[in-house]
């Protein structure tokens, strides 16, 4: 799988596209549901105010942000990543995932 480069913006960015292209094609996806992820990492995490969406709350837990106690700038929480700063936001991703996958009974386990 290629996705253009080594960031979970990167992956969230191939994902919708296939998620996408398999909709068009009228192909059912039996995967996780990104919008109730979103919603489960809000919980989770105490993340309060508009959602960014699930990648960017991902990316600031892996820059260890806590939103219980910092005010996240959205804007700019994320500038000057190192390549092993997204390789990190990519493995805590997966391993969320795979969390959030055990708590849900519907979802196929891997």
């Amino acid at each position: 799988m290629y996705t253009g480069g080594i960031s979970l913006s990167s992956l969230k960015s191939y994902i919708w596209g296939a998620c996408h292209v398999l909709s068009e094609l009228g192909v059912e996806i039996d995967g996780p549901d990104f919008s109730q992820f979103e919603k489960w990492l809000v919980e989770r995490f105490s993340f309060s105010g508009r959602a960014p969406g699930w990648a960017n709350m991902v990316t600031a837990l892996s820059l260890g942000y806590d939103p219980k106690k910092t005010r996240i700038d959205w804007e700019s929480y994320n500038k000057n990543m190192s390549e092993g700063d997204h390789a990190r936001s990519l493995e805590l991703f997966f391993s969320l995932m795979d969390e959030y996958r055990q708590q849900q009974p519907t979802l196929p386990k891997q």
